[in-house]
């Protein structure tokens, strides 16, 4: 036989016994496969007759533990805007304790359809499946209870108008006897509708239209909102001036003016937002005496629902979500030439506004947030073209926190020891919150960043460290304490040089007190004798106190330093005031006549600021000074603050005479010993 015969009948031999080999494998898997299916049929019989009613008995059981969970699920999903949890989005609204996602960031929508809502739910309620302990069921049904391998278990989520309803497909077995595969809930809600009015409105509101002069423009209806309730708004303070001033025409009228910073219209500014957003009702739902009811205009949003709706300032506005031009604003009626009428320029000041809104639709625990965002510039929206580098700056961080490398374990702890549920952040990519132990392992971009630690009641940890001190770290937080301050005005008569206490009384003027400890600002006001806050800071804070009259005058107050303690629940504030008041001198630069000066005493008997202010202009004017000489005429300042060095002193000598805290205080102090002072 040749060489070439030999090779070829190798060659066939090889080829059939590779066939034979390939064969042989098909055949093993289908017979594993056939094994396979008939060992689970022969291991799951059906139940039979007399388990039928445990059979029953179980699937109610595990129906009720999973409609407990599909409500879990479901109240996080509505808190958070569709998503079981937000904290890992670049960008959220701390919103009532939570982080709600936003459904329109700048011009671009992130809302999420039904389905992927869906798919949170399913998650939610699968990760609770673990807590499912057949042995508690067994205990239960008095048999032995199987519930199939939790991670090879599906979930499926339908969301209706009025319920949603929830499959779950995993085996359930009594003593090796199948019971089902599949178990159904539903859970009322009205979240299918929430969904449909929030997608609604995010499309409405980014659409597209044209005018009747054929240009296009953009809904955008809650800056168009604004822009009218900024226009709309008339409300004057009690200096006569408007809380929330607006471009608009000259002052008329000798003695006018406005003085508005920043920090004055911030707080009105919020107030109309909030009276904006409280005012923006659903086609057909506006009330009929509304007009007269609030001094906010009313808005219309053309999108139906019948759901209650209400939409709510996100958070406060800041430097980075507010600004005037210009700031401050200063406008002054000055005599025109050759009249007797008085006028000013006209009024010019343009708003800035980014800030965000959340929606709440829905009433008691059934209801759905989401957030989107207001943008105006000066009198119209603002272009979001330019807040693109918002969402460049998104996918910046997600990329940042998604390459993340470096190990860290942070440690937290408060003054009762190891705090779970701390929420840690570091170089902006949520890391998550501390377990019982107080302790969070986690990865973390390498660098240096700043590390932030919170939880509700405690003070906001900050830090820049960089990664390789993130290895381990500890670090306390303090806890905020409710505190209650008891406010008394003890008043000091100047006799002879000296003052003296002449009366101690519970608190009925106006009262402002502020707190700051390290970068943490706390500003309050009362009339009353006590007041309620979560706000102040424990720790080393510098406390200032100002107490005026009803009608402005200022009567006297304190500076001085107090450690609020972690468990400190109440206080008691003793604030010195001047008998008579602290009547402040007026500016020497005016060079009043001795009537002149008689006049001014008399406005300051009165207590009545607007006057006072109104003399002084009109004084001026009539010497011919220049308004800015009176502004910088810093001796009324100081002189203030002279006089009030001056009674902060007299309180902290009788507080050391008494050997008591004064002029704050942990326990009430004895009103006749303060007399002694």
């Amino acid at each position: 036989m040749s060489k070439k015969s030999k090779n070829s009948s190798s060659q066939k031999r090889l080829k059939g016994q590779t066939e034979i080999v390939i064969v042989l494998a098909i055949l093993i898997i289908v017979v594993a496969v056939v094994a396979f299916s008939f060992s689970n049929i022969v291991k799951k019989p059906p139940l039979p007759e007399n388990l039928a009613g445990l059979g029953e008995s179980l699937k109610i059981e595990v129906q009720n533990s999973i409609i407990d969970s599909s409500r879990s699920a479901l109240k996080a999903v509505s808190t958070n805007g569709g998503y079981l949890s937000a904290a890992s989005l670049p960008v959220t609204v701390d919103y009532k304790g939570s982080k709600v996602a936003y459904w329109q960031f700048a011009n671009a929508s992130f809302a999420l359809s039904k389905d992927q809502i869906g798919k949170e739910i399913a998650k939610g309620i699968k990760d609770s499946l673990k807590n499912i302990d057949p042995q508690i069921l067994g205990n239960k049904i008095g048999k032995k209870i199987s519930l199939g391998n939790i991670n090879d278990a599906t979930v499926d989520v339908e969301i209706r108008d009025s319920e949603i309803v929830a499959t779950i497909r995993t085996p359930l077995s009594i003593e090796d006897f199948s019971v089902t595969d599949t178990v159904e809930v539903s859970v009322p809600t009205t979240l299918g509708k929430s969904l449909n009015f929030a997608s609604e409105m995010i499309t409405k509101n980014l659409e597209r239209n044209r005018n009747d002069r054929g240009e296009e423009y953009q809904n955008r209806f809650f800056e168009w909102f604004t822009i009218t309730s900024l226009y709309s708004y008339r409300l004057n303070g009690i200096d006569g001036q408007p809380k929330v001033p607006v471009t608009s025409g000259p002052l008329i009228g000798c003695g006018k003016s406005i003085y508005k910073t920043w920090f004055d219209v911030k707080p009105e500014l919020e107030a109309l937002l909030e009276g904006s957003l409280k005012n923006t009702f659903i086609v057909g739902t506006t009330p009929k005496n509304i007009t007269s009811t609030s001094s906010f205009q009313s808005h219309t949003l053309p999108v139906h629902t019948d759901q209650k709706v209400t939409f709510n300032l996100g958070e406060p506005l800041s430097e980075r979500s507010f600004q005037m031009y210009p700031n401050p604003l200063t406008v002054r009626t000055v005599a025109a030439p050759y009249t007797t009428l008085c006028v000013s320029p006209p009024i010019v000041v343009n708003y800035w506004l980014l800030f965000p809104v959340v929606a709440e639709v829905g009433e008691g625990d059934d209801k759905f947030n989401f957030a989107f965002t207001v943008f105006v510039n000066n009198d119209a929206p603002g272009e979001y073209g330019d807040a693109t580098r918002f969402i460049d700056a998104w996918k910046q961080q997600v990329n940042t926190c998604e390459k993340a490398q470096c190990d860290a374990t942070v440690y937290v702890e408060d003054g009762d020891g190891p705090l779970g549920l701390a929420h840690i952040n570091y170089a902006g990519c949520y890391l998550g919150r501390t377990d019982r132990q107080g302790v969070l392992s986690a990865s973390v971009p390498c660098g240096i960043s700043v590390l932030e630690i919170s939880k509700g009641d405690h003070t906001l940890y900050s830090e820049v460290v960089g990664s390789g001190d993130l290895e381990y770290k500890s670090v306390h937080l303090l806890k905020t304490p409710t505190l209650k301050l008891n406010l008394v005005t003890v008043e000091f008569t100047n006799q002879s040089g000296s003052l003296k206490v002449s009366s101690v009384e519970s608190n009925t003027k106006e009262v402002s007190i502020g707190f700051k400890a390290g970068s943490q600002e706390t500003s309050l006001q009362s009339s009353d004798s006590t007041t309620l806050t979560k706000d102040v800071s424990p720790g080393s804070n510098s406390v200032v106190s100002v107490v005026r009259s009803g009608a402005g005058e200022e009567l006297g107050g304190f500076f001085n330093d107090y450690i609020i303690g972690e468990r400190n629940t109440e206080v008691w504030v003793y604030i010195p005031v001047l008998k008579g008041g602290l009547g402040i001198a007026p500016p020497p630069s005016l060079q009043l006549t001795p009537q002149e000066e008689s006049e001014y005493d008399r406005l300051l008997d009165e207590g009545d600021s607007q006057k006072i202010t109104a003399f002084i202009i009109k004084t001026a004017q009539s010497k011919g000074i220049d308004q800015s000489e009176i502004n910088s005429d810093t001796s009324p300042a100081l002189e203030f603050a002279e006089k009030i060095n001056d009674l902060s002193k007299a309180i902290v000598d009788c507080g050391t005479k008494l050997g008591e805290s004064l002029p704050i205080s942990e326990k009430q102090i004895d009103v006749n010993k303060l007399l002694s002072c």
